[in-house]
């Protein structure tokens, strides 16, 4: 039972680091574009 608790946690955490890591691409993105944008 302690094991599988366990497991549940590290798999939110590694979800956790892929969510954030997703959003600061995303927002990357969104920031190249509107540099580009003023560019031109």
């Amino acid at each position: 039972m302690e094991s599988s608790r366990h497991g549940d946690r590290v798999c939110f955490f590694i979800i956790g680091k892929i969510i954030m890591k997703g959003a600061h691409s995303v927002e990357n993105f969104f920031l190249a574009r509107k540099n580009w944008f003023f560019s031109i």
